[in-house]
């Protein structure tokens, strides 16, 4: 197992399943899920931090993993669920939530974010889940 697996699997274990977060297909798709391919090269060894992570574009970042795997549970996303995540950075969410859902829509706003998405979603090989760029709504 390397560094950033372990790192996965503690946070899985320490941070989000002892704090009340107890779906077991997200707990699985957040073992899965490397959320360090979804940060820049210089981000990458704090992935799995207790805190927000930021992208280096536009102020946002990726979300600290308990808010994140908590928000995902209060949906209670179904196999049979078509989801739309909207301003999903650089597609992480999308990524976790295809291993749940029968369908994902992840849209970007941000072309700099939508542009580091692009070569990492097709490499989670995920039929159920596409990601776009939305024009921002003034």
């Amino acid at each position: 197992m390397t560094e950033l697996e372990m790192a996965r699997f503690n946070m899985v274990e320490s941070q989000v399943r002892p704090n009340g977060v107890t779906g077991e297909r997200l707990l699985a798709a957040m073992m899965g899920v490397a959320r360090e391919d979804f940060l820049p090269e210089s981000c990458r060894l704090v992935a799995y931090a207790e805190t927000d992570v930021p992208y280096g574009v536009g102020g946002r970042s990726l979300p600290e993993p308990l808010s994140f795997a908590r928000l995902v549970q209060m949906a209670e996303v179904s196999p049979s669920d078509r989801v739309l995540l909207v301003g999903d950075g650089t597609g992480y969410g999308a990524a976790v939530v295809s291993w749940i859902a029968a369908k994902v829509v992840s849209l970007e706003c941000e072309p700099a974010l939508a542009a580091l998405a692009k070569p990492i979603l097709p490499a989670r090989r995920t039929p159920r889940l596409s990601k776009g760029l939305s024009k921002k709504v003034a």
